[in-house]
């Protein structure tokens, strides 16, 4: 393999050989230049004519004007002004060859008219003259290569260290190299500042090689030398001052490499990708890109950026929060503004840090401004719940209530439904100065649930000082609402999850009579038999009656709600009007089930639809269709799995207080909703209950 590296494009030979152009490689840099094609082809010929003409200068006897004439009349033929110049005054062993570059440089700087002169003569020349170095054999070239370096100072050491190199004896090249390179052998300088860079060049196998070899220090020391010659080895010199942490000295290396004409661009934009100074490394790719009119520094930060999200989602993967973080924020850095969506994403959400709202503001704010949807729809939500946090702050400022907000933060403010299951999770452990600012929010979002439980706060003086006015206030809101259009209040406790778990009640608002409110569970909370032996009987006197008024009452609510807030109703028992069955007496009650007159009322609008069922119009078989979703029963998980009920089948139908067709019958809600007057068999234990109640708004508690 020949010296120098093969390079890719015209522009780099051209740099190989402006870089080489001493002592005997001329003619290495000759032919470089001399296998370059298309655009740059005629000013490549151009440049090996003059390393031609600069041996012959130096008497290097092997090379003569010969060559050099052959290369400019090359070059004259598709173009150049310079060689076209150099062929019109004549070149012979005599020529003054400053004179002849001189006449070259001023030719391309402002032009001739010696070519078009010269054009014609140039043309008859036979090509078979041409004597073409394209096709010099890699064993000419070789040997090419080796004279040239043994004409140089320390040539000899320089070769036995390449020797040695191939034998990998690494003693004998540091050697070898460094003598050469003390006598003033440029390769040799550029071979031991590469020998003693980390790992660029060399990929020692052993470590413990790695670690003598590779020197920084040593690397200044030659790249200092080399630079000072006008050898480029500026990238490994600042590589070599970063190592150090000498940043100052690495920038300064690289504007010195600008200067004298090489890559100083590329250099200063790697430097400052490694220092992590995203800006400058945008600022030096841009430069190198607008120098040589392409997008190669463009596409090395993109490979950057590509790279850094690639790692941050394997960190994800692997749940390494803290890799994760430090990828997208290079990722971001670089302009990625998924990158600055997912950093958002993780400050809201606390992954792997602090909960930090103004942080994944800032995150979402730069990704929007990239136009990135999501970060838009995130930073409106997020700008939200800092101001509602900060509202959430003051009321806990007065309250000392610091651990909601740490739950909400965990929850999301920005969620109704959580907000609601936390306010109400403190409420019924006892815990009122907690629920407070939870439900403080929710009623400013007029969630009718929390005006209930703020009215018994202020009302019973729970974790606040009792306040009939406010309490008023709440409760007032409360029921200025039309029952029309359904929302849900949690009163009372039972059991509710699949293990027996008590949790709270909730009930749909049906009706208002003054201030007091008719409720209905939201939820079949138990699969009961309207009456436990099969017998005619009505709501007077059957078993259901008996278990909601003393186990379910007792069991679900505290004393001052048994003895203040649930109302001992009039229960109006009246026949069912689709078979004429008598409904037994008027009763008092606390707990109670709808009859069949108030399911239709309110699940149909007050305008049922009567679908007849029966073969003749007088034998009453009907069912009253709604449309209305609460009217289905939704079962609790504790409900499903004591009666090992299918965890699929959502809904069930649930007992009316109203007897059936006849007094072993008792009407009933279909699972879809519609209303059956006909009835189901009392002792049926797969019919589900949903109780109802009369709660008394106005009552104060003391």
């Amino acid at each position: 393999m020949g010296l120098f590296r093969k390079k890719k494009t015209p522009e780099q030979y051209m740099e190989k050989g402006k870089e080489n152009m001493q002592d005997g490689f001329y003619a290495l840099a000759a032919s470089s230049f001399s296998k370059v094609k298309g655009e740059l082809e005629a000013e490549a010929l151009y440049q090996a004519g003059i390393c031609y003409l600069m041996m012959d200068k130096k008497k290097h006897d092997k090379y003569n004007i010969r060559f050099a004439s052959e290369y400019f009349e090359k070059s004259a033929k598709i173009g150049h002004k310079g060689s076209a110049a150099i062929i019109s005054c004549g070149i012979s062993a005599d020529s003054d060859i400053d004179h002849l570059i001189d006449i070259s440089r001023a030719a391309q700087t402002n032009g001739t008219e010696l070519y078009a002169a010269n054009q014609a003569k140039s043309d008859e020349k036979d090509d078979e003259d041409i004597l073409d170095f394209l096709d010099i054999e890699d064993e000419e070239s070789t040997e090419a290569e080796t004279q040239a370096i043994l004409a140089m100072p320390g040539g000899d050491d320089f070769l036995r260290g390449k020797e040695a190199e191939k034998n990998l004896d690494y003693d004998e090249v540091e050697r070898s190299w460094t003598k050469a390179a003390e006598a003033g052998n440029v390769e040799a300088l550029k071979a031991i500042v590469s020998f003693y860079h980390k790992g660029v060049f060399w990929a020692f196998k052993d470590k413990k090689e790695k670690e003598k070899y590779c020197n920084p220090d040593k690397v200044i020391y030659w790249g200092k030398k080399a630079v000072s010659q006008g050898i480029n080895v500026y990238s490994d010199l600042m590589d070599a001052y970063a190592e150090k942490e000498q940043w100052d000295e690495a920038i300064a290396c690289g504007k010195e490499a600008i200067e004298k004409g090489f890559n100083g661009q590329w250099y200063l934009m790697d430097l400052f990708l490694k220092k992590e100074d995203y800006d400058q490394a945008f600022y030096w790719g841009k430069e190198y890109d607008k120098k040589e009119g392409g997008t190669q520094a463009a596409k090395r930060i993109d490979g950057v950026r590509v790279s850094a999200l690639k790692n941050a989602q394997k960190a994800d993967a692997e749940k390494d929060y803290k890799t994760k973080r430090e990828q997208l924020q290079i990722a971001a850095a670089l302009g990625s503004p998924d990158a600055m969506f997912q950093l958002g994403r993780m400050a809201e959400q606390g992954e792997g840090i602090m909960v930090d709202f103004e942080e994944a503001l800032e995150w979402y704010q730069k990704a929007s401004n990239m136009g990135y949807f999501s970060a838009k729809i995130r930073k409106g939500t997020i700008e939200s719940a800092i101001s509602q946090r900060d509202r959430l702050e003051k009321i806990a400022e007065i309250t000392g209530s610091s651990r909601t907000i740490i739950e909400l933060m965990k929850h999301g403010i920005e969620e109704e439904e959580q907000l609601m299951e936390l306010g109400q999770k403190y409420f019924f452990e006892g815990n009122y100065k907690e629920a407070l600012l939870p439900l403080s929010l929710l009623a400013e979002r007029e969630c009718r649930g929390a005006f209930y439980l703020l009215g018994r706060m202020y009302a019973e003086g729970l974790g606040v000082d009792r306040d009939c006015s406010t309490a008023k206030d709440f409760y007032d809101k409360l029921t200025a609402q039309s029952v029309n259009n359904r929302y849900t209040i949690p009163f009372g406790t039972y059991r509710q999850g699949e293990n027996g778990e008590v949790q709270p009640l909730h009930w749909f608002v049906l009706d208002r009579e003054g201030d007091s409110l008719l409720l209905l569970s939201e939820k079949v909370i138990k699969k009961e038999p309207y009456n436990i032996a099969a017998k005619g009987v009505t709501w007077e006197d059957c078993s259901l009656r008996n278990w909601l008024n003393k186990d379910f009452l007792e069991s679900s609510f505290t004393e001052k709600e048994r003895q203040k807030l649930i109302k001992m109703a009039d229960v109006i028992n009246e026949r069912n009007e689709d078979f004429h069955t008598y409904a037994g007496s008027d009763t008092k009650d606390q707990i109670f089930l709808l009859s069949l007159e108030q399911a239709i009322k309110h699940f149909s609008k007050g305008d049922p639809e009567r679908i007849e069922i029966g073969l003749l119009e007088d034998e009453g078989f009907c069912f009253y269709i709604t449309e209305c979703s609460e009217a289905k029963g939704i079962v609790t998980k504790y409900a499903i799995k004591n009666k090992k009920q299918d965890a699929d089948q959502e809904y069930s139908r649930w007992w009316l207080r109203t007897p059936g067709e006849d007094r072993e019958r008792a009407s009933f809600v279909d699972s879809k909703g519609s209303i059956d007057p006909s009835g189901k068999k009392v002792d049926n234990f797969d019919m589900g209950v949903r109780p109802a109640l009369w709660l008394n708004l106005r009552t104060k508690i003391y």
